[in-house]
């Protein structure tokens, strides 16, 4: 968060009245009392905020200071050859697709797994490459350059979520398209299919993915749609095909 980010924070708080009360701090839980002057009241609004920034100071330098030890380890272990980054959990992945080959619908494996559509996305994706790779022949893959366009928006004056909400659409964008960001409501990626089908479920996915992230952040979905690069066409999903 930046120091901009705090103070429209702070504000925030500050208009709704919120206080801090230190339980082995006495004087602030007289902050808490109606009974008390106007002097009183400003008094204890200032020692308000002083706790506020003294929290938010002390908060910020646990964060840098974990930011930077895990750096610190990162950069160790790939010095001696032991850090591989992230890697998928290929046997949730393969729960995940044996699920959807017996019929479940995607609903269904979220909520016996617990676990998000993106992850089931991902798994579906890793086998369709497993796939690929053992039958390269019989697979007619086929991509399309695709423009998003997704229009976040705060769902009140009290939620400051859309950022967030922007941060988690182009991570998603550049770590499972490849994508990049044009800007901040625009996003250029491709998308890879077998089929019409195929294309659709994506992009299905792909909408609803963006609505979930949004919800997820207390944010709103304004306006979203999926132009075709080449041709200009937009998707209709209604019809689920491209349209002049």
């Amino acid at each position: 968060m930046t120091e901009g980010d705090w103070q429209k924070l702070k504000m925030l708080l500050r208009e709704c009245q919120i206080r801090v009360v230190a339980v082995n701090v006495p004087t602030t839980w007289q902050s808490l009392s109606p009974a008390h002057s106007e002097f009183d009241g400003r008094m204890f609004g200032a020692m308000n905020d002083m706790l506020l920034d003294m929290l938010a100071a002390l908060a910020r330098r646990d964060y840098e200071q974990r930011r930077d030890r895990q750096k610190q380890g990162i950069a160790k272990a790939t010095a001696a050859g032991k850090y591989n980054g992230w890697k998928a959990d290929l046997k949730r992945y393969d729960v995940i697709n044996r699920m959807l080959a017996s019929g479940n619908s995607w609903a269904a494996v979220q909520t016996t797994l617990e676990c998000s559509r993106a992850t089931i996305s991902k798994a579906v994706k890793q086998a369709r490459q497993k796939t690929t790779a053992i039958f390269p022949a019989v697979q007619a893959v086929q991509s399309v350059p695709v423009i998003l366009w997704a229009l976040i928006e705060n769902n009140s004056k009290f939620v400051r979520g859309k950022k967030r909400v922007r941060e988690d659409i182009e991570y998603m964008i550049q770590r499972q398209y490849a994508g990049r960001i044009l800007n901040d409501c625009e996003y250029r990626l491709i998308i890879s299919y077998e089929t019409e089908a195929d294309l659709r479920d994506q992009i299905d996915e792909l909408f609803t993915e963006v609505n979930r992230m949004a919800d997820w952040r207390n944010c709103f979905v304004d306006d979203v749609s999926i132009k075709h690069e080449i041709t200009g066409a937009y998707w209709d999903d209604f019809r689920g095909g491209w349209q002049e």
